[in-house]
């Protein structure tokens, strides 16, 4: 599969790199203009020829008018989008959002800032499936979404489709790093990120509702020994805590498709554990079948996890405690977007900077995730999301460290009122 690149340098260049490198890493072969050299007589000629080899066309609009043959009205990047259009080839437009940091403004005359804007203006409304990018990150993501349109098994089939929409983008992008890999580290790295992940937020869910565990026969010992879970059987004990069959207070949890779930999927959790168990102790006589194992294994537990598709993932990004009013970025689950809204003066809630929230629109209810899963950003660099894992100190007291996603480096946040009222539960007073 051949997907040309389309984009001006001048501002997207940065970003039709990494639309390049998803496209290569998804095993499809990338074609840019700026690998073909600059020559006014013979670029466009060539510029055609390599848009009708392709398979499809992704082309990222900016601003910004770019290179152009000497007095023609038309870049060369516009003259590639027009190319995929006269061929029919399968054409994506990536628009950079308001906030999408460029990589410069380029050198344009007022002339032809105005060519590209009403070029802008008329793709934006054209046919073509478009999207919206904040960064380069967003822009590998809506890269694999392309392509899974052209051709779902290249972009991994239904069930990598479904981790890119449905999970954090930190897990989306590890599944789509390490789910083709042979090498057992990653693959380890997957399994293990993906259970935590799951396992936390049924843990938390049933912490929340007074649930958790309360089918179990498990001690308050063992509990509190799985409180720090050191290995992924661990984490696979806490999920089976947290996901109890329907009772008598079935349906009181907030994601309600947890109910059995774990009991569903026990028999593929169990040999996915056994597996990167195995791959952990280096043996190794049958590493190509075990890898197999691990891959349609978590492959597997991670589709049956297509319920989280109807909730909608949401991070209070500002708020302001005199007014009442919160800005919020929504992450997953509808059209990434932000907005503001307006606490209602009578909810228990005060949002504060850096929660997430897990919002049920059919029934209007929304769970609050903090402290288990939190999120934060700077200025210029990635969002990033942490998952909470509990830690002793030296005087053998609990902590909830906030672990980021793929680093070593641990913020504490036991200080934070709400930590203990929500582990008391379950971890003993």
């Amino acid at each position: 599969m051949k997907v040309f690149v389309s984009g001006s340098t001048g501002d997207l260049g940065r970003f039709r790199k990494a639309a390049a490198e998803e496209l290569i890493r998804l095993g499809g072969e990338a074609i840019e203009q700026t690998y073909f050299g600059v020559d006014h007589r013979t670029l466009p000629s060539l510029l055609k020829d390599k848009v009708k080899s392709c398979d499809a066309v992704i082309c990222l609009v900016g601003s910004v008018f770019g290179a152009a043959p000497p007095g023609s009205s038309r870049s060369y990047t516009q003259m590639e989008y027009d190319f995929a259009h006269e061929f029919g080839k399968p054409t994506f437009l990536f628009f950079p959002s308001t906030k999408c940091r460029l990589d410069g403004e380029g050198q344009d005359t007022p002339e032809q800032c105005d060519l590209q804007r009403k070029h802008a203006e008329r793709i934006r409304s054209s046919t073509y499936i478009w999207y919206e990018f904040d960064d380069e990150t967003q822009v590998r993501l809506i890269t694999a979404e392309a392509v899974f349109k052209i051709s779902p098994e290249a972009a991994g089939g239904k069930i990598a489709r479904a981790v890119r929409t449905d999970f954090p983008t930190p897990l989306a992008l590890l599944y789509d790093d390490c789910i083709g890999s042979q090498q057992p580290h990653l693959l380890r790295l997957l399994v293990a990120e993906s259970l935590r992940f799951i396992s936390l937020l049924a843990l938390h869910d049933s912490a929340v509702h007074r649930i958790f565990g309360c089918q179990s026969a498990d001690t308050e010992e063992r509990i509190q020994a799985l409180a720090r879970p050191a290995k992924l059987s661990d984490w696979h004990s806490l999920l089976r805590l947290a996901c109890p069959d329907e009772g008598p207070r079935g349906g009181a949890r907030f994601i309600t498709e947890f109910a059995g779930w774990e009991g569903r999927n026990s028999r593929k959790l169990a040999k996915v554990v056994q597996a990167e168990d195995d791959l952990s102790q280096r043996r190794i006589p049958d590493l190509l079948q075990i890898v197999g194992t691990v891959r349609e294994g978590i492959s597997s537990v991670l589709a049956d996890s297509d319920f989280l598709r109807r909730y909608v993932l949401l991070a209070v990004t500002k708020t302001c405690p005199q007014t009442g009013n919160c800005a919020a970025q929504i992450l997953r689950g509808l059209a990434p977007r932000s907005f503001e809204f307006v606490r209602d003066p009578q909810s228990p809630l005060h949002p504060q900077k850096g929660q997430l929230y897990l919002l049920s629109v059919d029934r209007r209810r929304a769970l609050c995730l903090s402290p288990s899963l939190s999120y934060w950003s700077a200025e210029g660099e990635e969002r990033v999301f942490g998952w909470a894992a509990l830690r002793a100190n030296k005087d053998d007291t609990l902590q909830l460290a906030i672990v980021p996603f793929d680093e070593h480096d641990e913020i504490t946040v036991s200080e934070r009122p709400d930590t203990r009222s929500m582990l008391t539960d379950w971890l003993g007073g």
